[in-house]
C-alpha cells in the first residue's frame, strides 16, 4: 500500500560445504516493473570464513499497480553444483496499489471551449495592430511540481510576435500569453499553439492541455472618414492647408499609395506619396478634386474648395 514498506528480505542456505548460491526473481503473471535487489544476490555458504546463511533484500516499485489482481513472484535460489545445479523456489503472492494522484487543473482566460484533450482548437481572431493577452493558472491538489509551457505547432512563437512567460511551482503555476498582432504573422497561415500544464508526480505524470488557433484579421476600415472640404490659405494660421490626419489605416496588403489633386478641368496640380502630406492650395480660388489610392486598390475621392 502507499506509504508501506515495499521491500522484502529473503534468507537462503545450503547444507553442502562451499556452495555458491545465487538468488533471482521471476515474475509469473506480470511483466513490469520487476522488483530489484538492493543487496548482493550471490555468495558462498559453509566455507572457511563464510556464513551458514545469506540474506538478500529486494524492493517493489512504489508505482507498481496490480489493478486489484493478485500478482505472483517466484524467488529462486540455485547452487553451483555439478552437473545440474539444484534450485529452491518461494512463490510470493501480492497486491500493489500506487500512490493516489489527482490530475492537475488548468484554467485560462481564453474563450470557452471543450476541455477534452482531443477537442478541436479554440479560435481567437485578433485585428492587425492590436495586442491580445491571456492568462493561465494551474493547480494540483496533490502538491506536485507543475510546469506551464506554450508551443507553436510548426511555427516559432517569437517570429509571430507571441510571448509566453510562466511562474512554475509546487502545487500551482501561472502563465501569461501575449500576441502583438502585426503583419509579420502573415507568413504563418496556421498558428496553432498548445498550452500544457504538466505535473511531475512520483508515478503517473498527468497533464492538461488547451489548444488555441490564432487568426490575424484586418483592422476595420474607417471608410466613413470625413475629410475637410474647404481651406482658407490666407496665413492666419487657421485652416491654411489641406491635411488628412484621419486617413483610413494601412493594412498588411494595402498601404497608402498616393494622393493626387486635380483642378476642375482635370489637370493634376499636386501629388504626394506621404500620408502626412500638406497642400496649401495653388494660389487660386477654385474647386479642386482629390483622389487617394491604396496599394490594394482601395480608392477614396472627394472635392475641396480653396478660398485664399
Amino acid at each position: 500500500m502507499p506509504g508501506a514498506d515495499h521491500c522484502l528480505q529473503v534468507r537462503f542456505t545450503d547444507p553442502d560445504a562451499n556452495s555458491r548460491l545465487t538468488v533471482a526473481l521471476r515474475p509469473v503473471n506480470f511483466t513490469t516493473p520487476v522488483p530489484t535487489f538492493t543487496t548482493a544476490t550471490t555468495g558462498v555458504v559453509r566455507g572457511p570464513g563464510t556464513p551458514d546463511t545469506l540474506t538478500a533484500r529486494f524492493c517493489f516499485s512504489e508505482c507498481l499497480d496490480s489493478k486489484g489482481q493478485v500478482y505472483l513472484l517466484d524467488v529462486i535460489v540455485a547452487d553451483d553444483g555439478c552437473s545440474l545445479p539444484k534450485r529452491d523456489t518461494v512463490r510470493v503472492a501480492f497486491t500493489a496499489a500506487p500512490p493516489p494522484d489527482a490530475a492537475p487543473q488548468l484554467t485560462t482566460t481564453f474563450p470557452p471551449g471543450v476541455n477534452a484533450q482531443d477537442a478541436p482548437p479554440i479560435t481567437v481572431r485578433v485585428p492587425v495592430g492590436t495586442t491580445y493577452s491571456a492568462t493561465l493558472a494551474g493547480l494540483d491538489a496533490d502538491g506536485d511540481p507543475l510546469t506551464l509551457t506554450a508551443t507553436g505547432q510548426n511555427f516559432d512563437l517569437a517570429a509571430a510576435g507571441m510571448t509566453f512567460t510562466a511562474q512554475n511551482g509546487r502545487g500551482q503555476a501561472a502563465g501569461t500569453f501575449q500576441w502583438q498582432a502585426s503583419c509579420a504573422a502573415q507568413q504563418f497561415p496556421d498558428m496553432v499553439v498548445t498550452f500544457r500544464l504538466q505535473e511531475q508526480a512520483t508515478c503517473a505524470n498527468l497533464s492538461q492541455t488547451r489548444t488555441v488557433r490564432f487568426e490575424l484579421v484586418p483592422t476595420p476600415d474607417t471608410v466613413a472618414f470625413l475629410p475637410p472640404n474647404i481651406i482658407t490659405p490666407n496665413g492666419d494660421g487657421k485652416n491654411d492647408s489641406f491635411v488628412l490626419p484621419d486617413l483610413p489605416p494601412d493594412l498588411c496588403d494595402g498601404r497608402f499609395g498616393s494622393i493626387a489633386i486635380y483642378s476642375r478641368w482635370g489637370r493634376e496640380v499636386y501629388r504626394s506619396g506621404s500620408r502626412s502630406f500638406t497642400w496649401a492650395g495653388a494660389g487660386v480660388a477654385s474647386t479642386y478634386y482629390f483622389l487617394i489610392t491604396y496599394t490594394d486598390g482601395r480608392k477614396y475621392k472627394g472635392w475641396l474648395q480653396v478660398n485664399p
